[in-house]
């Protein structure tokens, strides 16, 4: 799998280079709880914002649309799943991790969806019709491939 990321991506991140791409102050009380933040603060990484803009290029459509469509899905989602890590001592365990794989795995999956022709067997018209929503599926099925962690693996403290 890390093969087909460098294959389609170009260099193969280290996690270490991952884990420093989080600049923003990650802000705490007196206590070290961390506050929740807003997407855009959440989205505002050199990684995160490579992740957005090669989804970009891969869905081809206008501005308003892209917004409506990922944009604010990939917000709402990065508010939910916040600073958590993707996992305990795997792939993404770095603070902030599960944004990162999830950013990572929904350009992947735009770049992989481009090889398909869907639905199959269909006539070239159809397919043309219902090219944005099969892509919209890949993307968005990507994007939540993961979420059950939130609710069932990661115990959070309020």
């Amino acid at each position: 799998m890390r093969s087909m990321f460098k294959k389609f991506f170009g260099k193969n991140k280290s996690q270490s280079a991952v884990k420093s791409d989080t600049i923003f102050s990650i802000e705490q009380d007196n206590e070290g709880w961390l506050y929740p933040e807003k997407a855009s603060q959440l989205l505002n990484t050199e990684l995160r914002q490579k992740y957005l803009g090669l989804l970009w290029q891969q869905v081809s459509m206008n501005r308003q649309m892209f917004e409506v469509l990922y944009q604010q899905p990939i917000e709402r989602y990065a508010e939910m799943v916040q600073l958590l890590p993707a996992s305990e001592s795997h792939h993404h365990s770095h603070i902030g991790g599960m944004l990162d794989h999830g950013l990572e795995v929904i350009a992947f999956s735009a770049k992989v969806r481009q090889s398909y022709i869907l639905p199959p067997n269909v006539a070239p018209e159809e397919q043309s019709k219902q090219r944005d929503a099969w892509t919209a599926a890949a993307i968005y099925l990507a994007l939540v491939h993961d979420i059950g962690k939130v609710v069932v693996d990661i115990e959070i403290t309020l």
